[in-house]
């Protein structure tokens, strides 16, 4: 661990150097009066994400998401530590074949061709289907952990490059960089403050029930927003993707 550490350390340091020789034009001139301001910016991302009623019902679901997921997958890796017959190199393999399964979704929606009949579908499905995943894999014997984190990995991609491409298309163009600067921010701040839950809770109870319980908690509100307001599944249809006449 300590020398993949090191090399981890340096692959960032030689990523640094290298951006050195990035050239860029030097585009239009900026006023004085146009400097960028990031609070500034910030807030407009506040207030722009608070006066869209879809956007902000999507982000506060995403940001509640994220902080109960964090507490969830932090519990990882102690639970194999702790369990007989695993051990590091199994968490290892448990989170390769989590990343294989994400690699083989990113591949799959290179292919797809998604729109607004069918966007919002799969996107649900996807959710319901590796949030049940997740929340099964602990329970029974390692081979099904492995087939759940694949199932899982391959999921969350689908979710995530849906949703990502959704944001990009409905938020307005010079709102963007400010809508993500915002939500970014709130997404970091919430990650800590979930795996440090996680780890209390680790040490307090069985880690396979507080893996399962978060995860059934992620999956009954996602649930129960997404079919309860129709605002938040309205993001999901671009008006730009309409027929024209």
């Amino acid at each position: 661990a300590p020398l993949l550490f090191l090399l981890n350390g340096i692959s960032y340091i030689l990523s640094a150097i290298s951006e050195i020789f990035i050239k860029s034009s030097p585009g239009k001139s900026i006023s004085d009066n146009s400097k960028y301001n990031y609070w500034a910016d910030f807030k407009s991302g506040i207030k722009y994400t608070i006066s869209h009623v879809g956007i902000r019902n999507f982000f506060l679901l995403a940001a509640f998401m994220n902080f109960m997921l964090s507490a969830a997958m932090v519990t990882l890796m102690p639970y194999f530590q702790r369990t007989a017959g695993l051990g590091a190199d199994k968490y290892g393999y448990a989170m390769s074949v989590f990343t294989i399964g994400m690699l083989l979704g990113g591949i799959m929606m290179s292919i797809l061709k998604i729109n607004n009949i069918n966007r919002f579908n799969l996107f649900f499905i996807s959710m319901i289907t590796c949030l049940l995943s997740l929340s099964l894999s602990l329970i029974w014997s390692y081979a099904l952990v492995l087939a759940f984190f694949a199932i899982g990995g391959f999921f969350i991609v689908v979710v995530n490059v849906i949703l990502g491409a959704v944001i990009q298309m409905i938020v307005d163009p010079d709102m963007r960089g400010k809508f993500f600067a915002f939500s970014t921010s709130i997404s970091a701040a919430l990650t800590p403050l979930g795996m440090a839950i996680g780890g209390v809770l680790s040490d307090s109870f069985s880690i396979p029930a507080v893996f399962l319980v978060i995860n059934l908690i992620v999956l009954v509100v996602f649930t129960t927003v997404i079919l309860l307001s129709k605002e938040t599944r309205s993001i999901f249809h671009v008006p730009s993707e309409e027929p024209t006449s």
